[in-house]
């Protein structure tokens, strides 16, 4: 079969170089690209083959490749060539990209009809490919315009280079919208044209000049000048001098909104995401943005700090700045993106400084194992001195709005300090990809050094606590990577008995039901018992001694823990396995195990095991009753520790930082959970916050709760399911049986898990493509997902609904290898599991493998 293909492809290369081009199209027009890699330079038609050449700029020493499945097609009856032939690059396989990340060849394809006026390029959509262009003009005819050719482009304003008026062949952007045409009168190198939009008409007068300038406006009286792209890099324009000043934080909105050049349903997808980072949440949210027809989107949302949301989508990708009473108008014309609206300026040039980066990831794994954490420390430090250098150069060549030399330079300085407080998490990451040791194995066979006092130098009050550092990206990852390190890491840990619970909960004015009221007089009988003061100096004599002697044994007694997660480990059985194992313990340690074993055996633990059994269920339905109290308890106990650590050991004052930490541990349930905060517990957050800002948005976010719980009440399209019974490893087939006859997309998830909630949102708008289809979308969550917070959460999350026990989770995790969440499994129309793991997908290449099984 392969020597079959090479056959036929010399075949069509020879008879294109016997036989002449009728027809060459160089630059050919076309509608949309959804690759900004990919620029297609040429097509040659003739009877024998047609052949498209290409120029690629992608990463160099990266890959591509040409895969089989490559094709072209006609739009009109979607009819596919596929490719038989490549110059200049090798076909179905990788090409690894030179130093210059560029790279030119040719298709070659079986040659196309004569009715063809169009083309499609593109490869299996299915598998999530971007390497396509749509509506290639083959017959290319000129478009009817009411605007002169001279008068066309996308103009610039001289006197603050901001992108103002785009004049395309049939329709025009203006003032943030498209704007079609209505009439146009042009003589003598002037005219003028009157636009229709959404807010009524406007009438444009325009002047051409002989030195490449355009003049413009509204008024005739007071024409702007204007120049093209290529123009206005060679001029020197005034600067626009402000830049930030405290505070940053104001409550408005923001309009993200646009045009796609080219843009036809066909391309497959009718939205994409914008995601957004909130700081005081510790939240990202995602918006979908839907896509008209015409190629038009727009979005408005609230917005309370300037700082970048980042844009994923099949036709372009990246950050967008955007800032609170503000509005962003972008185009996206193939490989060129145009920014209008108050924010464009600063996007294009921040855009432009998107190469000066800090960090190269694969050149710090390739070193980082040979460094100190001093060594590590000067690496990052040369790399942070490399990039000002860069930014100072691309200042003196280029010039740079005060601002935008502001946020970069902000965002680099915050990036370094994320980085230098990743010594550790980078060293483990860089030992396991070279030694191949996956993350199941949870210790490394080496001791990765910890940094000294001195090496933190970098966090100063000052430094944590700028008010201007939120607009900085770096600035929520490195608060992010700071929280949770291991310098402010409390090794003494919070324990609580079940009458400590009961304790807080009386000192904090609750009552308890009459159950609990006997469980706790149990409970107290019990504590001041001759057999539980036994176990207690037990403990107290034995349990450093039984820690110390896990611990030394840790790696022989991993696969004990593995296979017995469900029950009790004692040290007897630890004994016995390492006898098993022909692992020796010394004498001492085997009077321990002696001891043990017969104090396990001895009239107070016969007692206590007979007291648990017979009070167990009501001590475990009061904690399932109080676990959003006891989270808190928890909750309050970390922070406390966290700031205590943030004074003594690093020097770091209160101030905008520890409230941005504070806020994130008060508001994530909040906001995420939907578990909103008592009035009281409100309070005292708002007192115990110096950030006035920060203390009133708490309030909002607690408000929009509660209100999104009322609203939900009312919702409908979800389904609250009861676990069938069944054994236990029947449990999953007993869930699915419900649905047989229709493909069911299975999400494992829960209602702490940012990413588990980001998928969930972005599927939403595919749910409503697919709703008229045989497709159900399943939600499985465990008892650490609060039934009170999956009651509030679902009625948003339209879908088949189960909280499962714990046992019943382990049995799923079990069967489907589950070691993270969100964990994605497919089901077909018959019941049988066809993918137990299938990983993220994007919404369309999701959409075509769940219609794929849907039309089986």
């Amino acid at each position: 079969m392969k020597k079959a293909i090479l056959t036929l492809t010399l075949i069509f290369a020879l008879c294109l170089t016997s036989t002449q081009a009728q027809k060459v199209i160089e630059n050919p027009k076309h509608g949309m690209t959804l690759s900004s890699y990919l620029e297609l330079t040429k097509i040659e038609l003739s009877d024998s083959a047609t052949v498209l050449s290409f120029l690629v700029n992608f990463r160099p020493h990266n890959w591509i490749s040409i895969p089989k499945e490559t094709y072209i097609q006609n739009p009109v009856d979607e009819e596919k060539l596929f490719v038989v032939g490549t110059e200049g690059i090798p076909f179905n396989e990788k090409y690894w990209m030179p130093d210059s990340g560029q790279v030119a060849y040719k298709l070659i394809f079986p040659p196309v009809d004569k009715d063809w006026e169009r083309l499609d390029y593109g490869e299996d959509i299915s598998e999530g490919s971007s390497w396509a262009i749509f509506d290639v003009q083959l017959k290319p005819n000129e478009v009817s315009s009411l605007v002169p050719t001279e008068f066309k482009g996308n103009w610039f304003n001289v006197s603050n280079a901001y992108w103002e008026l785009g004049l395309l062949d049939t329709l025009a952007i203006y003032k943030n919208q498209i704007w079609k045409y209505k009439a146009g009168d042009f003589s003598n190198n002037k005219g003028q044209l009157t636009l229709t939009g959404r807010e009524g008409e406007v009438r444009l007068y325009l002047r051409n000049e002989e030195n490449g300038q355009m003049l413009a406006g509204e008024d005739p009286e007071n024409l702007r000048t204007y120049v093209t792209n290529d123009v206005l890099s060679s001029m020197t324009i005034p600067m626009d001098s402000s830049v930030y000043t405290p505070p940053v934080f104001h409550s408005d909105s923001v309009t993200f909104s646009g045009f796609i050049a080219g843009y036809s349903p066909r391309v497959g997808f009718k939205t994409f995401t914008l995601y957004v980072n909130d700081i005081l949440t510790g939240e990202q949210s995602s918006k979908t943005i839907r896509i008209s027809e015409s190629g038009e989107f727009s979005i408005t949302f609230p917005y309370y700090y300037p700082h970048s949301a980042f844009l994923r989508s099949p036709f372009a990708g990246g950050s967008l700045f955007l800032e609170p009473g503000k509005d962003l108008f972008v185009m996206y014309d193939g490989q060129d993106i145009f920014y209008m609206g108050e924010l464009g300026k600063l996007n294009k040039d921040l855009q432009d400084l998107r190469e000066i980066v800090l960090f190269n990831y694969r050149h710090m794994q390739a070193v980082i194992l040979n460094m100190t954490p001093l060594d590590y420390k000067a690496f990052i430090n040369e790399q942070y001195e490399e990039s000002l250098l860069k930014l100072n150069e691309f200042e003196k060549t280029h010039g740079l709005q005060p601002k935008v030399r502001q946020i970069k330079e902000l965002d680099l300085r915050y990036r370094r300090a994320e980085n230098l407080l990743s010594y550790q998490m980078n060293f483990d990451q860089a030992y396991r990809q070279k030694h191949e040791v996956p993350r199941s194995q949870r210790e490394l066979p080496i001791e990765i050094e910890s940094p000294d006092h001195e090496y933190y130098d970098f966090l100063t009050t000052d430094f944590a606590n700028n008010p201007l550092a939120v607009v900085a990206d770096s600035y929520n990852s490195f608060v992010n990577r700071l929280m949770y390190s291991d310098l402010l890491r409390d090794n003494q840990s919070l324990s609580l008995s079940t009458m400590d619970i009961v304790e807080r909960l009386l000192e904090s004015g609750q009552k308890l039901a009459p159950e609990e009221v006997q469980m706790m007089e149990r409970l107290k009988a019990y504590e001041t018992s001759e057999g539980k003061m036994a176990i207690d100096a037990f403990n107290k004599k034995h349990m450093d001694l039984i820690n110390g002697f896990v611990s030394k044994y840790s790696e022989d007694l991993k696969d004990l823990f593995e296979n017995n997660r469900r029950l009790n480990v004692t040290i007897t059985m630890m004994a016995d396995h390492l006898k098993i194992k022909d692992v020796e313990i010394t004498d001492e340690e085997q009077e321990l195990v002696d001891a043990v074993t017969a104090f396990n055996q001895s009239p107070p633990v016969i007692e206590a095991q007979v007291f648990q059994k017979e009070n167990g269920e009501a001590t475990s339905q009061f904690h399932k009753n109080h676990r959003d109290f006891v989270n808190k308890i928890f909750a309050e106990a970390r922070k406390d520790s966290r700031n205590r650590l943030l004074k003594d050991s690093v020097g770091i004052e209160s101030g905008l930082m520890v409230d941005v930490m504070n806020a994130q541990d008060f508001l994530r349930p909040v906001a995420s959970q939907m578990v909103p905060a008592a009035e009281e517990e409100l309070e005292v957050f708002q007192k115990e916050t110096s950030t006035p800002f920060i203390a009133a948005y708490a309030e909002v976010v607690n408000d929009r709760s509660l209100a999104k719980i009322e609203a939900n009440k009312t919702k409908s399209g979800y389904t609250k399911n009861e676990v069938p019974k069944s054994e236990a490893d029947q449990i999953f087939e007993a869930m699915m049986a419900k649905f047989k006859g229709k493909v069911a997309y299975v999400d494992f998830w829960a209602s702490w898990c940012g990413p588990c909630r980001s998928g969930i949102e972005r599927v939403k708008s595919l749910k409503e493509e697919l709703k008229d289809e045989e497709v159900v979308f399943v939600y499985i969550t465990n008892q650490s997902t609060p039934e009170k917070t999956w009651e509030n959460m679902i009625p948003d999350i339209k879908g088949e609904h189960f909280r499962v026990s714990t046992d019943e989770w382990n049995f799923l995790s079990e069967k489907f290898n589950i070691s993270g969440i969100p964990h994605y499994v497919l089901v077909d129309k018959t019941g049988h599991v066809v993918e137990p793991k299938m990983g993220y997908h994007a919404n369309e290449a999701l959409k075509n493998k769940l219609l794929e099984h849907i039309n089986k």
